[in-house]
């Protein structure tokens, strides 16, 4: 699945957030774990996803992503699901 630049680089701001890390230190295949990622971010990660692509998920949903791209895959793929749920 082709993943929009935006969603990419807004998953790497959030990461950077939660992390205390650089943004530019991010990317595509740096591990979440060793940006230090710990329970608060991990729940700050998830509300922040509310917000920002209005899509909720869940803490265990963001344990189980390893990188950053996983994780804007992970966004896309249910943004694309409720759409075509609306569509319906």
């Amino acid at each position: 699945m082709a993943i929009e630049a935006n969603l990419q680089e807004t998953v790497r701001e959030l990461v950077a957030a939660a992390t205390g890390t650089d943004r530019s230190a991010i990317d595509s295949s740096t591990s979440m774990a060793s940006l230090g990622l710990d329970s608060l971010g991990i729940v700050a990660i998830a509300a922040q996803c509310s917000v920002r692509f209005g899509v909720e998920i869940g803490t265990s949903d963001v344990l189980q992503l390893y990188v950053a791209e996983d994780f804007a895959e992970f966004v896309a793929t249910i943004r694309t699901s409720i759409e075509r749920c609306r569509v319906r």
